[in-house]
């Protein structure tokens, strides 16, 4: 089922049902990450993780609609290069989870507004307690 695609903000953020509905993919992605080598090119990459399945999908299918996720949320040698070294670095998953959620709000409008409007509602929430005991 392809996911359809609309213009969701002035900076082109897209949202998409497809990515929406696989999830974060943290741990596909670390295990992605940190097998990643820099001298080859992202089609490389990706070919050889559909040739040897390092994420351990149950099938074909799942392992490309996963890659395709991948491909479309993250640019390992660019700006997400820092992310990726540290995952072949060996950064605890527990470390690292935060900075990927941040890295894929970029590309990822859901996520991004949810982030959003979680920062407003707390402040939101800091301000009315503090007025509360003011009272």
């Amino acid at each position: 089922m392809q996911g359809w695609t609309a213009v969701a903000t002035d900076n082109e953020k897209k949202t998409s049902t497809f990515s929406i509905t696989k999830g974060a993919m943290i741990d596909d992605t670390y295990t992605l990450l940190s097998s990643w080598d820099f001298n080859k090119a992202m089609s490389e990459n990706l070919r050889w993780a559909e040739e040897t399945n390092p994420i351990a999908t149950t099938s074909h299918t799942m392992l490309v609609d996963k890659l395709k996720v991948f491909r479309r949320r993250l640019d390992p040698t660019g700006a997400d290069r820092a992310l990726t070294e540290l995952a072949i670095a060996g950064c605890s998953i527990e470390e690292w989870r935060p900075l990927l959620l941040w890295h894929i709000s970029r590309n990822e409008f859901l996520l991004w507004d949810f982030f959003n409007r979680l920062a407003i509602l707390t402040y939101i929430t800091k301000v009315l307690c503090s007025l509360v005991q003011m009272l």
